[in-house]
């Protein structure tokens, strides 16, 4: 990874606690949960990678966590994303059965600052390994191994809650996923379908993730 990527990363952690601690002076009391899982629903749109957008669209992402609160709105846990998408006929014929399925494991650390009793913020950034694989490839010759590659990966998260409960809360969610890996569509025989030029895949991937989630607490802090 470059320099100027781990500066950004590096600023957006170092920015979000700082900002959300100030805040955090004047926010109202809500209850704490010692354990909270949550999931994330959405749909997948590729960017920055420009031979991935033209030809794959996202189907759907799924992305549940195992948080624990560790010092007043400060989470960490464990992270993990599945991700599908998929080649319609509008990008290349007769290839919509071909998926790009992206499964990631990882830990994450965020913060809640509670606006309101009835919102409160999330900020989060997930980081680990994402495993890649591909299926229905069409490639007339098999390569060996399979259609597969891991590689690191990062993924900010933001979302908006509005608590039903004191233990539960529904919300908007959107995160980055940023993974250290350029997509090639030679790797996959999709340039014997469509045309690429060499700055289509200058890129690595990164894909955009907006949709709805859910809180649930567990053990309410004193």
């Amino acid at each position: 990874m470059s320099c100027k990527r781990k500066d950004i990363i590096v600023l957006f952690i170092v920015a979000t606690f700082c900002v959300n601690v100030v805040a955090a002076q004047d926010a109202p009391s809500r209850p704490k949960f010692l354990l909270n899982p949550r999931c994330f629903i959405g749909v997948p749109h590729p960017l920055m990678n420009k031979a991935l957008r033209s030809t794959f669209v996202g189907i759907y992402d799924i992305n549940p966590s195992l948080n624990f609160n560790v010092l007043g709105g400060f989470e960490m846990g464990m992270a993990y994303k599945h991700t599908a998408m998929s080649i319609p006929p509008n990008k290349i014929a007769g290839l919509q059965k071909t998926k790009m399925l992206l499964n990631n494991v990882g830990i994450r650390l965020g913060y809640d600052h509670i606006y309101s009793k009835q919102v409160f913020f999330s900020y989060f950034l997930n980081f680990g390994q994402s495993f890649t694989s591909f299926s229905n490839v069409p490639c007339a010759t098999p390569r060996g191994g399979g259609y597969r590659f891991s590689a690191l990966y990062f993924e900010p998260e933001f979302s908006i809650n509005f608590p039903i409960e004191d233990f539960f809360a529904i919300g908007f969610c959107a995160s980055f996923n940023y993974t250290e890996h350029v997509f090639t569509p030679s790797y996959i025989c999709l340039n014997d379908y469509a045309a690429y030029l060499a700055n289509d895949m200058k890129n690595p991937t990164g894909i955009l993730n907006i949709g709805f989630g859910f809180f649930y607490g567990f053990q309410k802090k004193k």
